[in-house]
């Protein structure tokens, strides 16, 4: 697929819920799934449902995210958030990312639990494999952490 081809997609970030594959289904969306570093959870997780499920998908590395914000090839962000309260969600690693993204470029967000909490394991593995060699991998790898944003950065 080209960029000339993406119009109107939607960008699901986090692990994307079985109810949610249900209603992205049914509205016939293309989604954007970014890779989700560090755990890859667009990888690992987001594409393999979408495909069970048929959903037409596009898949971009994070830092094209951007681009596809800037031509306005995005028309709404669906955040998949760990927690919520009155005063912010707390989100997986790159949320703030990609909630900025959406807030500059008038994007609408919309909040969904994540039903499915992934095990996240270490960041210095992909695919099973060691791609840090080293052994002091701490020198390299700053461990990932879920981020809060406060729901009037939101709305």
């Amino acid at each position: 697929m080209t960029l000339n081809e993406i119009d109107k997609a939607v960008l699901i970030w986090g692990p994307v819920s079985d109810e949610a594959v249900a209603h992205i289904h049914s509205t016939g969306w293309l989604v954007v799934v970014p890779e989700g570093r560090p755990f890859m959870t667009g990888l690992r997780h987001n594409i393999q449902k979408l495909k069970k499920a048929g959903i037409k998908f596009v898949y971009v590395n994070d830092n094209a995210l951007g681009s596809l914000f800037s031509k306005s090839k995005i028309s709404r962000t669906i955040i998949f958030y760990k927690e919520k309260n009155d005063r912010e969600v707390r989100g997986f690693c790159g949320t703030m990312y990609v909630a900025i993204l959406s807030r500059l470029h008038n994007v609408k967000i919309e909040l969904i639990p994540a039903k499915d909490l992934l095990s996240e394991g270490s960041a210095e593995m992909l695919g099973g494999k060691k791609y840090i060699l080293k052994d002091n991998v701490r020198e390299f790898i700053v461990p990932a952490e879920d981020e809060a944003i406060g729901l009037k950065v939101l709305q």
